[in-house]
């Protein structure tokens, strides 16, 4: 009896030998699936079998899958990827790391890595024994792989014992299956067939032409839109005024002259955070540092004051508020801002 191990280990190195053939996709709409993937950085080549026959070359880490009157669908010569939308437009091309192969038979028209199967929960352990048998004439593994927590039924794959290369993969629960239903393995392989020299467009550079016309378009139709409103409501922009609620926290320094520093919060939205000092008066002006917020400046009461906020630009009448608080009835005189 075969062992899993030894399955792994051509499932891995495979295909060795070159292999082409027609894969056809049987009863795909009744799986109804769905896949989410997550991706950091530059989104990846979306590359499927799809629903209709196909014809597949597989030389190594080569690739290339057309329609049967011989248009290309997918190219990969191992270093870049050229996929076409099978309009005749030029292919979008990538690096060969950036293919993300999915859907049903994605594992022919692309070997896994070890990584994968050794540490990876999605089909990557079969739940049973390996049994041998023949495929379109050839000396096969038949093997069950068990899902992953998340997914409902475990799949079914062939393996060809010579070349490594997977020949069918199914899911019986779901009558669905992709395969090869017709077969060559070995042979010489033109170089040609995995690489694209006319016309191409870079996938990123397409992605980016298609994102600014999408927003450009949205932008116009925003401008229209607020036009209208502007005819019938009038100025866009107008000013309201919100209550905020200070607390006077954390007391930095607090002098037996009565000077102090504190910072000035609102613990209620919206949230506002500020600094407040005093000082026993003096003659000339007071500069703070503020680290470049401006910082409203008076004297009252016998003293110096500072007041600035974060992000948050000081009305007059906000002002005048603040300072009926800290003095009630004494009138605040040279007042300035500074904005150093």
């Amino acid at each position: 009896m075969t062992e899993w191990i030894e399955v792994l280990k051509v499932l891995v190195d495979g295909p060795r030998l070159p292999v082409h053939g027609i894969v056809r996709t049987r009863n795909a709409e009744a799986l109804g699936r769905t896949e989410t993937v997550g991706f950091i950085g530059a989104p990846p080549m979306w590359v499927g079998t799809g629903g209709d026959d196909v014809r597949v070359w597989r030389d190594g880490r080569r690739v290339r899958v057309e329609k049967p009157d011989g248009s290309p669908l997918h190219l990969c010569d191992g270093t870049t990827a050229w996929h076409f939308d099978g309009a005749g437009a030029p292919p979008e091309y990538a690096p060969a790391g950036r293919v993300y192969y999915s859907g049903p038979g994605s594992e022919l028209l692309i070997s896994r890595s070890a990584q994968d199967w050794l540490h990876g929960d999605d089909f990557t352990q079969p739940t049973g024994p390996v049994t041998d048998g023949e495929f379109l004439g050839r000396e096969c593994w038949s093997v069950e792989l068990a899902p992953p927590s998340h997914k409902p039924a475990p799949i079914q794959i062939v393996v060809d014992r010579e070349s490594g290369a997977v020949l069918h993969q199914g899911n019986e629960e779901f009558d669905v299956s992709v395969e090869f239903i017709s077969i060559e393995v070995g042979g010489d392989v033109d170089d040609a067939l995995f690489t694209w020299s006319a016309d191409a467009v870079s996938m990123d550079e397409r992605r980016a032409a298609d994102s600014r016309a999408a927003r450009a378009e949205y932008e116009e139709a925003q401008a229209a839109r607020l036009s209208r409103l502007e005819s019938d409501l009038g100025a866009r922009s107008f000013t309201v005024q919100v209550p905020v609620d200070f607390v006077i926290a954390d007391v930095d320094e607090l002098g037996e002259d009565g000077s102090f520093a504190a910072r000035v919060r609102s613990d209620a939205a919206p949230h506002v955070d500020g600094y407040l000092r005093r000082r026993a008066h003096q003659p000339g002006r007071w500069h703070v540092d503020s680290t470049g917020r401006p910082v409203h400046h008076w004297t009252a009461a016998g003293f110096d004051w500072a007041l600035w906020f974060y992000g948050f630009a000081i009305a007059p009448e906000v002002l005048d508020q603040v300072q009926q608080h800290l003095h009630p009835g004494q009138t605040a005189t040279d007042s300035f801002i500074e904005t150093r």
